[in-house]
């Protein structure tokens, strides 16, 4: 499947959330959900601070009105996967590529 689901209730907002456990701890992103199908993503604390990339392709696969699944691929070689649940405001998470992998737990801070 390429590109992101049309239907998404993300589509064109802006994610932002902190990770509160794994490798990435402490770390806060700005996620932007791009109408063009492309994914723009700002570090904005942790060790990533002030890194941003915007990469070609994202996509959204709703589980239900409260959950639902982004994934991209970095054109740096790392995928990043999540769970967001809107209703809890919680994210799950894994970026890995052809030689880590590191589950993180974290917080949504806002949706915009």
């Amino acid at each position: 499947m390429k590109g992101q689901e049309s239907t998404s209730i993300l589509k064109g907002k802006t994610i932002t959330w902190t990770w509160t456990k794994g490798t990435f701890k402490d770390g806060k992103y700005e996620i932007s959900l791009l109408t063009n199908g492309h994914i723009h993503w700002k570090g904005l604390e942790g060790a990533e601070k002030g890194q941003e990339v915007i990469d070609k392709e994202y996509c959204v696969l709703e589980v239900n009105e409260d959950v639902c699944t982004l994934s991209w691929l970095e054109s740096i070689g790392w995928t990043v996967t999540v769970t967001l649940n809107l209703k809890e405001n919680r994210v799950y998470g894994f970026v890995s590529n052809d030689r880590e992998w590191h589950p993180l737990i974290g917080v949504i801070d806002s949706i915009q």
